[in-house]
């Protein structure tokens, strides 16, 4: 459902299946079906998307499931994300999509407020990913009503 290329490794990807799974990819092993990493999500997924880090220390995916929840994991160690992460059903909040600034500063969601409909996007500072006591619901910056 979901693929995105490493931002600074050419043969390394990751992607989102209907089977509730993240999958790491290494394309210079094309010939076989295994995998070289797997986070098992529990819902769908909506969004997986790399943090941009530099070359050479790119490691962290940001991975938002069907049940408005976004988490954080190191690729190095997929079994467990590097925290509780940020869940959004605490406000209501629809997630559509992730991603990170191309600074790799913050995190950005684009979400739907169920109180009144309104398109938002909340905004995670990236030092306030691994905390998520810091960032529940991080800050709504914008929003658009729907026409």
């Amino acid at each position: 459902e979901r693929v995105r290329f490493h931002p600074s490794e050419a043969n390394v990807l990751c992607s989102a299946s209907s089977d509730r799974s993240v999958r790491l990819w290494d394309i210079r092993s094309a010939g076989t079906s295994r995998s070289s990493g797997k986070i098992d999500v529990g819902a769908g997924v909506v969004s997986v998307v790399w943090h941009p880090g530099q070359p050479g220390s790119v490691r962290y995916l940001a991975v938002t499931d069907k049940n408005d929840t976004v988490k954080v994991y190191d690729a190095r160690k997929l079994s467990k994300p590097l925290s509780a992460g940020f869940d959004l059903t605490k406000d209501d909040s629809s997630v559509y999509e992730t991603h990170f600034s191309p600074s790799g500063t913050h995190l950005v969601a684009g979400v739907k407020l169920a109180e009144n409909a309104m398109g938002a996007l909340r905004v995670w500072k990236w030092d306030e990913v691994g905390d998520a006591s810091k960032g529940k619901g991080g800050k709504v910056v914008i929003g658009n009503e729907n026409s």
